[in-house]
């Protein structure tokens, strides 16, 4: 019997034993042929320790080292050139080539934070994900997409009707903090929309096995894992 996917073993631990870098990390081990996690980790282990030698207190101070380092000396930005280039759903990869979309750059500011214990969550708004520092009067959102640029809740909400050519309007609700589980099935839905784009129907049969395992007996998931499963038989 094969044994279990080491993705699926992760997430049915509680959230606070899952280490969302290594969760997504583990999930790309199905895209990238021979994928190593433990240099990766110790990559962002490395990033971590840059930012806490900024020596940051405050939060305006934590959100300028994450900056320095991820954005001046790193370069990490956002891509611009080619967004649903499938790679930048793949967090080796977003570490390797320093660009990502909103949601696997958040990933790995998150890491560095979760490293550190600062308080910051990651924030999925309709079509943008973002971060959040936690436990203070103010409210600090920040988009790493876009250098780490701190927002406003005005900027936000200019930036959604932005993607979505319309308003849309955020409710407190949309703020709230997303759950590890939650990212990781966003981030493998995207990975999946680029896939059936593509019709690469094997890597669409992994993308909804992992997605599965994060919040089983889905019916919609089933469903069209059943159809992947079809139009993959249909070109052996």
């Amino acid at each position: 019997m094969p044994s279990r996917h080491k993705f699926d073993e992760l997430v049915q631990r509680d959230e606070g034993e899952v280490r969302l870098a290594e969760a997504a990390l583990f999930f790309a081990v199905d895209h990238c042929r021979g994928l190593k996690i433990a240099p990766w980790l110790n990559r962002l282990d490395e990033l971590g320790r840059r930012v806490e030698a900024q020596q940051a207190g405050t939060g305006p101070e934590q959100i300028d080292a994450l900056r320095t380092v991820l954005v001046y000396e790193e370069h990490f930005a956002g891509d611009t050139e080619d967004y649903y280039d499938s790679r930048n759903s793949l967090l080796n990869k977003v570490l390797e080539r320093r660009v990502g979309i909103p949601i696997s750059l958040s990933v790995v500011w998150l890491d560095i934070c979760h490293q550190l214990s600062w308080p910051f969550v990651g924030v999925g708004l309709p079509g943008h994900f973002i971060i959040k520092r936690m436990g203070s009067d103010e409210e600090m959102f920040v988009d790493p997409f876009n250098n780490g640029r701190a927002l406003s809740r005005a900027d936000c909400q200019r930036i959604v009707n932005g993607i979505h050519g319309q308003i849309v309007p955020l409710a407190d609700s949309l703020f709230q903090a997303s759950t590890k589980k939650e990212i990781l099935v966003r981030m493998l839905n995207n990975l999946r929309a680029i896939c059936i784009g593509r019709q690469a129907w094997y890597e669409v049969t992994l993308i909804l096995a992992r997605m599965l395992a994060v919040v089983p007996g889905t019916v919609e998931l089933d469903r069209e894992l059943t159809i992947a499963t079809a139009n993959l038989s249909k070109l052996n």
